[in-house]
């Protein structure tokens, strides 16, 4: 899909400078490609891309397992990964796809958060979204 800067401007109901900064943010982001005198390409997204992102998922939260680990957890960390996990089983059992994909993902945020490291959980955030537009548009 393509989108010219001024209609998406005027759509938006916004001046063209936001409407083009925010292009250039997400052409950064690989989102979208800018092509001069004619706007923005919405970029597809491939069962590659979303392997990659995956895989780079993988070493985030080993990464941040490890580094959790490494301290003792707290009580309050403990009943963050208890509620998450009661909450799964029980969406499970309801059958629920939604419910266990909202405390997966709570899970997932948390092991990450709880590493301690903030830089790693602003990695892992920016590419968990990333592999979410692949689950919502497909």
């Amino acid at each position: 899909m393509q989108v010219p800067e001024q209609e998406a401007a005027t759509h938006l109901e916004m001046s063209r400078t936001p409407v083009f900064e925010a292009m250039l943010m997400l052409q950064k982001d690989g989102l979208v490609e800018i092509r001069p005198r004619q706007g923005m390409r919405v970029l597809a997204i491939t069962v590659g891309d979303i392997s990659d992102i995956y895989e780079i998922l993988e070493v985030v939260e080993r990464l941040a397992i490890r580094k959790l680990a490494e301290n003792p957890i707290s009580e309050k960390q403990v009943c963050a990964f208890e509620d998450s996990v009661t909450l799964m089983n029980l969406s499970l059992e309801r059958g629920d796809r939604g419910l266990w994909a909202s405390a997966d993902k709570k899970f997932h945020e948390d092991v990450v958060k709880f590493s301690g490291n903030v830089h790693l959980e602003t990695v892992f955030v920016q590419l968990r979204d990333r592999s979410q537009r692949y689950v919502t548009c497909c």
